[in-house]
């Protein structure tokens, strides 16, 4: 009301509500595929946008067949989605239902990332269990690993179970050039966080979607 912008943290636990979780999470799912179907028909390579799922949308048990639906009346294909869930889904919905569905999905070509690692629910026996295919390591290691020597221990351990087991690993919440040079010295092969860029618009994204030529003669 006094025109603040309040960060989503500050509201997550309205979130708790299965049915406003599940009507949030379809919208944010269908204008993120309608975003994504733009960019594609005006030829500009997103490689793949990831859509973050709660446990209420896994509920449905059509949900799987909806989303392959969507994505294909957008003209992408499976392989342009990746599936962004935490290890707290797994305990939140009846494991069977959501091990299929998240199954159906990575077999129609979509990718399967676990968020958040590290934190909360974790546990091996998820990595085990389901068809995952890609660690986020949560920004909290990420953050404190430099100065932290149980921290550096933990984020090492999870790039090299990443590796054994043939998972991509994503570093979360890089925020300084020191962060991301010590992540690349230990391996790290991919990272995400404020250092590269803040969330924007997606008529800014595409600036990043452009080749580096196409950037300068924009900026010109």
């Amino acid at each position: 009301p006094d025109g603040r912008v309040v960060a989503a943290g500050a509201f997550q636990a309205a979130l708790n509500d299965p049915d406003l979780s599940a009507r949030l999470g379809k919208w944010v799912g269908e204008k993120a595929l309608r975003q994504a179907g733009l960019w594609h028909r005006a030829g500009f390579d997103f490689g793949s946008l990831a859509i973050n799922l709660s446990a209420s949308q896994l509920h449905d048990h059509h949900f799987a067949g909806t989303l392959i639906e969507r994505v294909a009346e957008q003209g992408l294909t499976p392989g342009m989605i990746e599936i962004e869930v935490t290890e707290g889904v797994f305990l939140d919905v009846e494991s069977g239902p959501v091990k299929r569905i998240l199954e159906r999905l990575k077999q129609s070509g979509m990718r399967v990332a676990l968020d958040d690692f590290g934190t909360g629910y974790a546990s091996l026996v998820h990595l085990r269990s389901y068809p995952i295919d890609v660690i986020k390591i949560d920004k909290s290691f990420v953050q404190r690993f430099l100065s932290s020597a149980q921290d550096r221990a933990i984020l090492e351990t999870i790039l090299r179970l990443g590796a054994s087991l043939g998972m991509d690993i994503v570093a979360e919440g890089i925020e300084t050039a020191a962060q991301l040079q010590a992540l690349k010295a230990l391996g790290c092969p991919f990272g995400q966080g404020f250092l590269f860029s803040p969330a924007v618009p997606a008529s800014h994204a595409i600036d990043w979607l452009l080749p580096v030529d196409c950037r300068q003669t924009r900026v010109a």
